[in-house]
């Protein structure tokens, strides 16, 4: 159900109305628009999209709660990704793009590389992965098209 305050003068609205219209507000202002339901696609290339956007997060929230670098340094993983950004990106888009790569890319050749590791070398990396503080989160394959 809408709810309406002086509906007449239009100072604000709220709320679907007969599953056609919504009211609401958007940047500070009342709108009118058409009532939409949301999609959930499971195609490939939204798996990928949502692939990568879940490692831009991991690597972003990652990077925001580590201490420093290593023993004996002062620097935070925070600042370096920040002065490592070029002008013109954020420190954290700049980290994405050179996790991932174009199309993915980078993603699917590391990804690969991973796979290729012999098990003891891939075990030193999970055991010092999970050492670190806070721990990494082992990563997902990438979708296949």
């Amino acid at each position: 159900m809408a709810k309406t305050v002086a509906p007449l003068h239009s100072q604000r609205a709220s709320g679907s109305l007969s599953k056609t219209i919504t009211y609401g507000a958007w940047k500070g202002r009342s709108t009118v628009r058409r009532l939409t339901t949301g999609r959930n696609p499971r195609s490939p290339a939204q798996q990928l999209t949502r692939l990568r956007m879940a490692i831009a997060n991991a690597a972003a929230r990652w990077t925001r709660t580590t201490a420093t670098t290593g023993p004996g340094r002062s620097s935070t993983d925070l600042e370096l990704a920040k002065a490592a950004a070029p002008p013109g990106k954020t420190w954290n888009t700049a980290l994405a793009s050179a996790l991932i790569g174009p199309d993915a890319s980078d993603y699917a050749a590391d990804w690969a590389a991973w796979q290729a590791l012999p098990g003891p070398a891939r075990l030193a990396w999970e055991i010092s992965a999970a050492s670190q503080v806070p721990a990494v989160q082992p990563a997902a394959p990438p979708p296949t098209a």
